[in-house]
């Protein structure tokens, strides 16, 4: 593989979180989730836009693919606010206390999507003993390009 556009993540990090070897055979579906890998790392980091773009380059007679993967970082985004509706005030201090991003700090979507998990399938990790009981979970990101802000929000019904 041969990056450009990668000012952030080094080629080696890059490269670990792609996870393909050489000489690996070619598997379409592990190859389209490494790609998915390399935007999740940039996602860690707050750039929630970041597109990895690879281009394969085929040598039928050596029956082998290489990639040029093109990276458009965007912008980073820092973490704003976190909106709760339709939860009590100590279920929403439980959770804001669980909460991993810290205002002004780079916004880390898998740390947003690991606690979003819990809410869904394992709430007693945030609330513990609390009496919640809420049937459906929505939550939005919402980024503001301008600002590079992106406020949390989520909504129990």
């Amino acid at each position: 593989m041969q990056f450009s556009g990668n000012n952030l993540l080094s080629v080696f990090t890059l490269t670990n979180a792609i996870g393909l070897k050489t000489g690996q055979v070619a598997d379409g579906q592990a190859i389209e989730a490494a790609w998915t890998r390399a935007e999740d790392e940039y996602a860690r980091q707050g750039y929630l836009d970041a597109k990895v773009g690879p281009s394969a380059d085929f040598d039928e007679q050596a029956h082998t693919v290489s990639y040029r993967v093109v990276i458009q970082e965007g912008r980073q985004y820092k973490f704003g606010k976190l909106v709760l509706t339709g939860i009590s005030p100590a279920a929403e201090r439980r959770l804001r206390a669980a909460w991993p991003n810290l205002a002004n700090e780079p916004f880390d979507k898998l740390k947003y999507e690991e606690i979003l998990a819990k809410l869904q399938l394992h709430r007693e990790q945030i609330f513990i003993d609390l009496p919640i009981h809420y049937d459906t979970l929505g939550h939005w990101l919402d980024k503001n390009a301008e600002t590079g802000i992106v406020d949390a929000l989520i909504d129990f019904k």
